[in-house]
């Protein structure tokens, strides 16, 4: 089940952030390579469930993996509601900032654990802190920024925020099932 990246689950939430801080407007061309990236996983995953014999990678972890690739996708489209209509919200620099050098760091990871799932032998990597998401950043930014007439870019900053910690909060699960397939893909190759 090689071939999919978990970051396409994520590239509408990325861009959406983007665009909230003024950035560019994810593109039709972004959609439809996250789509199809998400239509491949499904005939990948419905195939691994169809094959008889001996499986590569136990159900279990496969399973993991896939589930987690659909939470990314759920967490993703809710960011995109959330900024879809915002001609971004200038109005909260420094927490818009904060909040996309956070989704940076989580997407670089998953970027790091879709390649350890494509390369025989790389583990995957260890799941981010907290502490290096940089959570406390977010409110000390978001109450320097918050004055009357912004409270509904705050309430849509906090909500993002939000849908990122939870992202990092299943990179625990998500490693160790990629390490346990890492570990029978091993042993099934010697």
């Amino acid at each position: 089940m090689t071939g999919v990246s978990s970051t396409s689950a994520l590239a509408p939430a990325f861009a959406a952030l983007r665009l909230a801080t003024g950035g560019r407007l994810y593109t039709a061309e972004e959609k439809a390579t996250a789509l199809a990236d998400f239509g491949r996983l499904d005939d990948a995953f419905r195939q691994f469930l169809a094959e008889r014999g001996a499986k590569h990678v136990p159900l279990a972890e496969a399973s993991s993996l896939v589930s987690g690739t659909v939470a990314l996708r759920l967490s993703a489209d809710a960011v995109v509601d959330l900024w879809h209509d915002v001609d971004g919200a200038k109005d909260l620099a420094n927490a818009d900032r904060a909040v996309v050098a956070s989704a940076e760091r989580v997407e670089r990871w998953y970027d790091s654990l879709a390649e350890s799932l494509s390369l025989d032998g790389h583990m995957p990597p260890d799941p981010i802190s907290a502490d290096q998401v940089g959570e406390d950043r977010w409110a000390a930014a978001l109450a320097a920024d918050t004055v009357p007439g912004t409270e509904m870019s705050a309430v849509r900053v906090i909500w993002t925020a939000d849908h990122l910690d939870a992202a990092r909060r299943l990179q625990p699960k998500l490693a160790e099932a990629a390490r346990m397939a890492a570990k029978s893909r091993g042993a099934w190759l010697t």
